[in-house]
């Protein structure tokens, strides 16, 4: 990021480099796997289990010269050639970024609000009065999916489900599991200032 003449937030560069951090010695290295496209924006979450998955949802892009939010999803495993390779999830219901991903205790995560982005202005992208909006929608990504056309969804593995909305759109906000819950704080709703509200997500046990 950097901030252009007229004061305003812009973004110049976007990459699809992906690198890891090793704990043992404190340093990162840069795998050979790329994302494409490359994003900003998006959400990392590492899902539960052995097997070291990373889920990394929307985000926004180039298009030529202009930004677009992302509907599309990965999947990182630590496993393969270099240290890693990445698969193709299926696609949010939404395209998003500056969203929020919430790992819940069952292994699913919730994806909460965001900013959907087309024909974006990268030298003032933090504008939402053009081709851009606050979403207050949410899916919930699940591994496995027991029942099929339950909420949304239409596959059987490795999918987002429509979930609620939130009651106020939000970009930039926080998220954190509660218990059985997911508690949605703050954030901001387009150029109307920060957000002083909280919701909270629950979920039936069926869920």
């Amino acid at each position: 990021l950097k901030i252009n003449t007229a004061g305003e937030l812009a973004i110049d560069q976007i990459f699809d480099s992906l690198e890891i951090y090793d704990p043992a010695t404190g340093a990162m290295e840069t795998l050979p796997v790329r994302l494409y496209p490359g994003r900003a924006f998006h959400t990392a979450t590492r899902l539960r289990g052995t097997q070291g998955y990373v889920l990394i949802a929307g985000g926004m892009t180039f298009i030529e010269t202009r930004l677009v939010s992302l509907q599309g999803s990965d999947g990182f495993h630590p496993e393969g050639p270099g240290g890693g390779t990445l698969f193709l999830t299926n696609d949010l219901w939404t395209p998003r970024a500056r969203h929020q991903a919430t790992l819940r205790h069952d292994g699913s995560v919730l994806i909460t609000g965001g900013a959907w982005i087309n024909d974006g202005n990268p030298s003032a992208f933090d504008d939402f009065s053009g081709n851009s909006s606050v979403l207050a929608s949410a899916e919930l990504f699940r591994v496995q999916e027991n029942r099929a056309q339950a909420r949304g969804c239409n596959h059987t593995e490795w999918t987002y489900c429509v979930q609620p909305a939130m009651s106020t759109p939000r970009v930039d906000h926080a998220s954190v599991r509660v218990g059985d819950a997911v508690m949605v704080v703050g954030g901001r709703n387009g150029d109307d200032g920060p957000l002083d509200t909280t919701e909270m997500f629950k979920f039936d046990t069926a869920d």
